[in-house]
């Protein structure tokens, strides 16, 4: 009786991986028509998830941290979404997140950020002006 159960169990893990594997690709096709028509942008995070973004034509300002980053220390480090704030931020080589200028400039504009304690982070000095660029102070 057992092992018809454990035949049982396989045979349904092995389906669900299909379905799974099927959503996937529906799921992946759909996400480039979307990233194609210019509805959104994926970026993909420091923990490797996706990101969904705004569509460039959707920018406000003259920087956006996804599409049109200001000339920052941190340009090209890899992004991480704060979902709690609202905030991208960028992991410098240490691991820590460091609040996106753009993102944050993006926000202060909005009025998301009153007291402007969205930049305050537990900083390394990775984001502070070296070899000639600079950065406004978080």
């Amino acid at each position: 009786m057992i092992a018809v159960l454990n035949a049982v169990f396989v045979v349904m893990i092995v389906g669900m991986n299909r379905w799974a594997r099927v959503m996937q690709q529906g799921f992946d096709r759909m996400d480039e028509a979307m990233e194609a028509r210019g509805d959104m942008t994926i970026v993909e995070l420091a923990n490797g998830r996706k990101f969904y973004a705004h569509g460039k034509a959707q920018c406000s300002g003259d920087n956006c941290c996804i599409h049109n980053p200001s000339d920052h220390v941190l340009k090209d480090a890899p992004y991480w979404w704060r979902g709690d704030l609202g905030l991208m931020e960028r992991l410098c080589e240490h691991g820590i997140g460091h609040p996106d200028p753009d993102s944050l400039a993006h926000i202060r504009r909005e009025g998301g950020d009153p007291e402007e304690g969205f930049g305050i982070h537990a900083c390394d000095g990775c984001c502070r002006a070296t070899a000639g660029r600079t950065t406004e102070a978080l």
